[in-house]
């Protein structure tokens, strides 16, 4: 089976699992598809406005790509950007899916199906494992800051770093794992900026589950890259620092 994965790949299995949810709402379908774990409210139409973009920037990214191959834009194009702007319009997510789905026809993964083959499979799609044991990492962090009292800046960087790796977890079917290096991208500031409070003693214990988080997300980007990239041990923070900026 192969395991590797491009943007036509990625389009064609979310249009699939919309097309085949059974919900009425719109909002319902997308949440089931892009596996947003909130109940209600105004943080889960964020959240599902905020994959639509995301799913409107692969699809740029799509075309752009397919463009970049020496295949004609007539046999793809206007099928393909009719789907566009049918599934994404955000403030109509309380809408009836069934008009969106209609929109949805078995040309569109034929398309999908042929761009996948012609598009080049540049990354390695991640183990579900490997997602859920990230997802139980971060529910151990919330439940430590939900339980402790931590100072507030730190409380601050954490949660800010639980809201990222969030968005990226709910994206990451979507955009593919590049994700997962801008939430990497901004836990290494984070560190070099606040230095002073990583490296801290009183902050042991929570340093070590935010360690975790940090180097098993980077162990999920390093998968999804099929290359070593660089490595920081968050536990031993001044060591890491000094590597880093050596």
């Amino acid at each position: 089976m192969d395991t590797k994965t491009n943007s036509a790949i990625r389009l064609n299995s979310i249009i699939l699992q919309a097309y085949q949810n059974e919900n009425k709402l719109i909002k319902d379908v997308w949440k089931d598809v892009f596996q947003i774990d909130l109940k209600y409210g105004y943080l889960l139409e964020k959240s599902i406005i905020s994959c639509l973009d995301s799913l409107n920037d692969e699809f740029e990214f799509f075309k752009k790509d397919m463009e970049e191959t020496n295949f004609s834009k007539e046999l793809y194009i206007n099928e393909i950007s009719n789907l566009q702007k049918s599934l994404i319009v955000p403030t109509g997510i309380n809408g009836d899916w069934e008009q969106r789905k209609k929109q949805i026809t078995n040309v569109h993964f034929k398309i999908f199906d042929f761009c996948s083959e012609i598009l080049p499979t540049n990354e390695e799609q991640i183990d579900s494992n490997d997602i859920k044991e990230l997802k139980k990492l971060i529910s151990e962090l919330e439940d430590f800051i939900e339980k402790n009292s931590l100072p507030k800046d730190l409380k601050r960087i954490l949660e800010q770093h639980i809201s990222k790796i969030k968005v990226a977890l709910y994206t990451y079917n979507i955009n593919g794992i590049n994700v997962f290096d801008e939430v990497l991208q901004s836990a290494y500031g984070e560190v070099i900026k606040n230095k002073n409070i990583f490296s801290d003693d009183s902050n042991n214990k929570v340093k070590e589950k935010i360690a975790k988080v940090w180097s098993h997300t980077q162990k999920i980007y390093n998968i999804g890259k099929g290359t070593e990239q660089l490595y920081i041990d968050f536990n031993n923070i001044t060591n890491s620092l000094q590597d880093l900026l050596s």
